[in-house]
């Protein structure tokens, strides 16, 4: 009878703690995932972040280059009437005069 109880004992705290582990693991298993989703997240944001900032930068060089060339017209006329030759002030950019960027 001492056996039987014993086991009976065992059989009542395996029904009690099987449940709480499998709980516990559960919750081991989202709290996991939900960092790592929030790495995800996060890493999404910089790269999204630095994507932009890139295509702002390159908005603004070919502006630069846009207004460079623009002025380059301006500043080979006026170099071509000022004291420098027009293949010195190629070599330069800006022009030495009107200072275009």
């Amino acid at each position: 009878m001492k056996m039987e109880t014993l086991s009976s004992a065992l059989a009542v705290l395996t029904a009690m703690i099987t449940p709480a582990v499998l709980i516990s693991a559960c919750g081991t298993l989202i709290l996991s995932t939900s960092t790592r989703l929030g790495r995800v997240v996060d890493r999404v944001r910089g790269l999204s972040e630095r994507f932009e900032e890139l295509a702002r930068s390159e908005e603004r060089e070919a502006i630069r280059l846009r207004r460079g060339w623009g002025g380059w017209s301006i500043a080979c006329a006026d170099c071509r009437r000022g004291s420098k030759s027009w293949r010195e002030a190629k070599s330069e950019r800006p022009c030495w005069k009107n200072g275009v960027r």
